[in-house]
């Protein structure tokens, strides 16, 4: 069953499958299970938001955690039907892709 997570940045909410949400565990064990609820927080108050350097349909959510530092990254794919996370992950890089926007 799906989940739904809202994301004001989008004006609707973003989709979570099973399989995506298997993919990030076995691919991004450092996120899951423990941090999973950042990929939420992530989602509706990001710090930054970028356009995808990789896919042209994909947008990355950043959100910095001082008790990780380092920064949570949700990349969600936006098709004519839906908004999905297709992976997550925990990272102290920056990832590369033009700025849409960012927290003042």
């Amino acid at each position: 069953m799906p989940e739904y997570h809202p994301c004001p940045y989008l004006g609707t909410a973003v989709e979570i499958t099973d399989e995506r949400y298997a993919h990030v565990l076995k691919g991004h064990p450092e996120l899951a299970p423990v941090y999973w609820e950042r990929v939420a927080e992530t989602l509706a108050a990001p710090n930054r938001v970028l356009r995808s350097d990789t896919t042209n349909s994909g947008t990355l959510f950043l959100r910095w955690y001082d008790d990780l530092d380092k920064m949570v990254v949700a990349v969600v794919i936006t098709d004519p039907n839906r908004h999905w996370l297709i992976t997550a992950y925990i990272t102290g890089n920056m990832p590369r892709g033009e700025i849409l926007w960012q927290q003042d």
